[in-house]
């Protein structure tokens, strides 16, 4: 698929939300690790995981294509 294709795809611009949320939930949960919340840390990568699981749909949607 060529990148215009890709760019075009519904896909692509949908990554754009999910792509930032891995990185804050990341890094939120490397902060409250930090400071000894193990319970928001706990929640933090749960939502992290989230995010990431929606990234990997949304790659596969444009691999597929």
């Amino acid at each position: 698929m060529k990148e215009e294709a890709i760019r075009a795809h519904p896909a692509y611009p949908a990554l754009e939300k999910p792509h930032a949320a891995v990185h804050a939930h990341g890094k939120k949960a490397a902060a409250l690790f930090a400071a000894g919340d193990r319970e928001g840390t706990a929640t933090s990568i749960a939502d992290m995981e989230k995010a990431s699981n929606e990234v990997v749909r949304l790659l596969n949607e444009l691999i597929a294509r």
